[in-house]
């Protein structure tokens, strides 16, 4: 199978590299900062994506709100994106900071409902120009153990679902490396290939 029609099937494939090019240029260089949080009481999302935007920066990453209930995820990056688009700041919402909807290993209704979350949050936005990049799971864990294999398990998943909706952002885990040690050998992730 070429890389281009990994999950091609009921959505959009993984990028070409002229696709993720054309993505680059569009978004040009991002200047981020992660997670919107007040630097003292009262400080709003508003002003910081004011204060942010007089240092220079364009983008953020942030986590979602809601637990497992889409629409209230779906509200908050209304209201993120409605604060910080005035100030020409682009979105990057993590789908997944701190799993409790996708956890263990996957199981048919777990999976389920992990999809119907993803798809309904993404699919929301998937065509909206602020939001610039799905971040599906906060800082895996990347050591031998089974919790590995399952968030590998689960982030290959989320990364279908995403698909499936086709978004036009780009779709990303927050690794920090992409290369991890197991058994004394290093092991390459399969990221690169994948998203």
């Amino acid at each position: 199978m070429a890389t281009g029609e990994l999950f091609a099937q009921g959505g959009r494939a993984q990028w070409t590299l002229e696709e993720a090019r054309a993505w680059q240029q569009r978004v040009g260089v991002i200047k981020g900062f992660n997670q919107p949080m007040p630097p003292y009481p009262g400080f709003t999302d508003k002003e910081i994506f004011k204060k942010a935007a007089e240092l220079g920066f364009n983008s953020c990453r942030f986590w979602g709100r809601g637990g497992a209930n889409a629409d209230e995820a779906i509200a908050y990056i209304r209201q993120l994106e409605a604060d910080a688009a005035p100030f020409g700041i682009t979105l990057s919402p993590v789908l997944l900071a701190y799993p409790t909807l996708c956890k263990g290993k996957p199981t048919p209704e777990s999976e389920a409902k992990c999809k119907a979350y993803v798809q309904k949050v993404v699919g929301a936005f998937a065509d909206d120009p602020h939001i610039i990049m799905w971040d599906v799971w906060n800082e895996p864990i990347l050591k031998d153990c089974p919790q590995f294999d399952e968030e590998m398990e689960w982030i290959t998943k989320m990364v279908q679902w995403c698909r499936e909706v086709s978004p036009q952002q780009a779709i990303t885990a927050s690794l920090i490396w992409d290369y991890y040690e197991k058994e004394g050998k290093g092991i390459e992730l399969p990221f690169p290939k994948l998203f």
